[in-house]
């Protein structure tokens, strides 16, 4: 009797324990998560230009002469582990940067910009007339990114 007490008690600690640390944990993934939105910064368009030139040139030359963004970058994903690592490392930053601005702007984007998709400068448009009606994640978010666009810039 005495033995399943002692296995009730420890296993009770065990739990709150457990208990407390899945907070502590939850808590420190929230933090991380923060800090790595704050992280991500906008991908340079010049330099995946760059790093991605000759890759566009060799797999995705169909599309060059559109000028169709989506379709190029659409073609680069078909062909990625074709690509040369410096254009698969744009890629992931582009893609990392757009899921984070999609989590914090997404529903923005589609009440106040659906009908730009697809055409960037459109977007950029649409997103500088209405960015004081976008929720506060939205902005947060944008003149977070965006300051650290400037920083680049200005180094």
């Amino acid at each position: 009797m005495r033995g399943g007490a002692m296995w009730s008690l420890s296993n009770s600690i065990f739990n709150a324990m457990w208990g407390r640390g899945r907070a502590l944990l939850v808590m420190i993934g929230m933090l991380a998560i923060s800090s790595a939105t704050l992280a991500v910064e906008p991908p340079d368009p010049e330099a995946g230009k760059q790093a991605c030139k000759s890759d566009v040139l060799s797999h995705c030359r169909i599309y060059v002469f559109t000028r169709d963004r989506g379709k190029i970058q659409a073609c680069l994903k078909e062909h990625r582990q074709e690509l040369k690592p410096a254009c698969r490392d744009y890629m992931t930053q582009a893609e990392a940067f757009q899921a984070i601005m999609r989590k914090h702007c997404g529903a923005d984007i589609d009440r106040f910009c659906a009908q730009a998709r697809g055409n960037r400068e459109a977007m950029r448009s649409c997103m500088r007339k209405h960015k004081d009606r976008f929720s506060r994640s939205c902005q947060d978010f944008l003149k977070a990114a965006f300051q650290k666009k400037s920083e680049r810039d200005s180094e």
